[in-house]
């Protein structure tokens, strides 16, 4: 089994923007998440992995959620491209889908975490660590902020 965060950031649509907790919270309701095909791990990611789910953006920097894999990755069908809501650009090409997702109603801030996470080497620069759509961590830093 893997332990993944999976990032979510604003999205610029035209002149406006959507924030990244919306764009989670839609995922997190349809228990999916999208993927371009040039995203860290997709080849990795397997039924029964566990995710967190991290939230990047001007109101964010918080972990949101957590998941179990269903499905592992695989191409969007040509109707699933035509109703996926929150595809902005048309870079994601890929699918995962979710089950037991969860949606935490208290902020884990990534402030709190900062100089325990093992994935982040140096906390001065931890936005740096988060800045990849998918990022592999280790069951201790999976339970360490799942379990608060």
């Amino acid at each position: 089994m893997n332990y993944w965060v999976f990032v979510v950031v604003d999205h610029a649509i035209g002149k406006s923007k959507v924030m990244a907790e919306d764009v989670l919270r839609s995922r997190v309701k349809k228990k999916f998440w999208l993927l371009s095909d040039r995203s860290p791990h997709l080849r990795d990611i397997k039924e029964g992995d566990r995710v967190l789910f991290y939230v990047g953006g001007r109101k964010g920097k918080k972990f949101q959620g957590c998941a179990t894999v269903d499905k592992a990755p695989r191409p969007l069908s040509e109707e699933q491209r035509r109703v996926m809501i929150d595809d902005y650009g048309g870079r994601h090409v890929y699918i995962v889908e979710f089950r037991d997702v969860k949606f935490w109603k208290d902020e884990r801030r990534i402030e709190d975490y900062l100089g325990l996470l093992s994935f982040i080497k140096k906390p001065k620069n931890w936005w740096a660590y988060l800045q990849r759509g998918v990022i592999k961590i280790d069951k201790g830093d999976y339970e360490l902020i799942k379990g608060r």
